[in-house]
């Protein structure tokens, strides 16, 4: 199974809040792990995407990664209760 990370070496988790090319976003999934948000729980029972990490940007864009480059930051993780 393969580990996603940041340029800086720190694992990407699913809700991390980054930045990629200058725009906001949140990690949405993981699908190597099959690590999926609620609101994708359909594409992870779809077997849609199998591998690559997707992006929900700020204005609802969804990008899908299969590739990790240096655009991607992490900006904060998801505080847990």
């Amino acid at each position: 199974m393969k580990k996603w990370r940041y340029s800086t070496q720190a694992e990407i988790k699913l809700h991390d809040f980054v930045t990629y090319a200058g725009q906001r976003a949140r990690v949405v999934f993981i699908a190597d792990t099959g690590e999926f948000s609620d609101e994708f729980k359909n594409e992870a029972e779809g077997n849609f995407f199998k591998t690559g990490i997707g992006l929900k940007m700020d204005d609802a864009t969804l990008f899908h990664l299969d590739e990790i480059d240096e655009d991607l930051k992490l900006l904060r993780r998801k505080k847990t209760p």
